[in-house]
């Protein structure tokens, strides 16, 4: 999921487009639905303030009439059909929508304890609920953090126009903040700021909670911080790779990571022709390598663009979409030893048959390699709908049994060391282990 708060200073042009615009830069975060909410106080005759547009899908499908104007708002992709950003009328606070990028472990215990009337899993919503129950926007989310047990960011945009944008204490989920001279904004990935007239300015701290108006970003609470556990995997997966998250290139920590795996095969005297990845988020990672055997990196698996991104495609869908999508470009591959990289081994849903198609084009030897390290463990904060066990690297206990089950010639991984120290080292030590979520590779 992602998600974005806009202000437009009122003398500004209309933000429905860079709001649009903005999520649309944020959209491999999720694809089943879409959405936002704006405010324009001009628009409608009776009290309500904020306008609300969602659809089904990705950003593309999400249509907006060319003649709404709006000075703020907030946005919403999202993996799940959860209609965000939801709004609310009559609300103890009053009248305002909600953006929200979370998990509530324990919704289910919350909803018995308060008698909440919510039906089925709906985070977001729950969330609202809670935060509705505070004395102010701030104090609710602040009350609402208190509760539930999971992590969480949020735009609200208020029936005043009022934007508040908060990352929980945890920091688990990425949030930064950027401006320009037609506003501010806050948004899940920083690659976005750029394409609406804006610069990155740096990350939410965590347990911040700002608002954002017409003159700037400012911070009107801090929730006390028990435990950082930033996700390590938004530098192995979930980010796009030009992005920066708590100030660190996901790029450049994933050319770290494969330059390390690189040289232990280099010690071990593996040969290799040409290096190459799984494209998209494959790409730094195989060329990481390249540059560390001295190899040229070619593109051999590419992807046709207008598919949807499979990891955040419903399971039943996923290996059509991961198959449909990608092709290879024969003559690079033939004769050749191959040195190939993906992002990582979780369920291996989709690994199997594009190795089965890249042995089509008769390639002398495939040596797989993944950048980040085994995946034991489903998210510790999302619902998973399996058991631990069913992951690959359980299953499989040693790379050679791996390499044999995947039908390749070889197959590595980063160690846990090596890839924290891949995090740790482009952070110029800003970044510290034990503020790392490493949970889905522990043993």
């Amino acid at each position: 999921m992602g998600i974005v708060v806009l202000n437009h200073n009122h003398d500004g042009e209309n933000c429905i487009p860079h709001l649009k615009e903005a999520i649309f830069q944020i959209n491999h975060t999720g694809q089943e639905h879409a959405g936002i909410c704006a405010y324009n106080p001009d628009l409608y005759d009776d009290e309500r303030n904020i306008i609300r547009y969602t659809a089904n899908g990705p950003v593309r499908d999400l249509e907006i009439p060319k003649s709404v104007e709006a000075y703020s708002g907030i946005g919403n992709v999202s993996k799940h059909r959860d209609h965000q950003p939801l709004y609310f009328e009559d609300s103890p606070l009053g009248q305002f929508s909600l953006t929200f990028d979370g998990y509530i472990g324990n919704m289910e215990e919350i909803k018995k304890q308060l008698r909440v009337p919510l039906f089925g899993k709906n985070d977001a919503e729950l969330a609202a609920h809670l935060i509705s129950l505070g004395d102010d926007f701030p104090d609710g989310v602040q009350k609402m953090s208190d509760l539930i047990d999971g992590c969480f960011t949020l735009g609200i945009l208020t029936g005043d126009g009022e934007l508040y944008a908060a990352r929980c204490p945890k920091a688990t989920k990425p949030l930064s903040y950027g401006r320009g001279k037609r506003g501010f904004a806050a948004i899940s990935e920083s690659r976005a700021f750029r394409k609406i007239g804006m610069t990155y300015d740096g990350d939410f701290e965590p347990g911040q909670i700002v608002r954002i108006d017409n003159y700037g970003i400012h911070t009107v609470k801090r929730m006390p911080t028990k435990k950082i556990d930033v996700c390590s995997f938004l530098w192995g997966y979930y980010s796009w790779v030009d992005s920066y998250v708590d100030g660190v290139s996901v790029g450049a920590v994933r050319e770290a990571a494969a330059k390390k795996v690189a040289k232990r095969d280099i010690e071990n005297g593996l040969r290799i022709d040409v290096a190459t990845s799984i494209e998209d988020s494959g790409k730094s990672y195989g060329e990481g390598a390249a540059e560390a055997f001295d190899v040229p990196y070619k593109s051999t698996l590419i992807k046709y663009p207008y598919y949807f991104r499979s990891y955040d495609t419903p399971k039943n869908k996923r290996k059509g979409v991961a198959f449909g999508k990608v092709s290879t470009v024969d003559f690079r591959i033939e004769g050749k030893k191959m040195y190939i990289w993906d992002d990582s081994l979780r369920r291996g849903t989709v690994i199997h048959n594009l190795i089965d198609l890249l042995k089509k084009a008769n390639p002398d030897e495939i040596h797989l390699r993944f950048g980040t390290p085994r995946n034991t463990h489903f998210c510790l904060y999302d619902y998973k709908d399996q058991p631990d066990d069913v992951l690959p690297a359980n299953r499989y206990k040693t790379d050679e049994e791996l390499a044999k089950f995947l039908k390749v010639d070889s197959v590595g991984f980063p160690t846990l060391d090596e890839w924290v120290k891949s995090i740790e080292e482009t952070s110029n030590g800003n970044i510290d282990r034990k503020n790392l979520c490493l949970r889905c590779y522990e043993e």
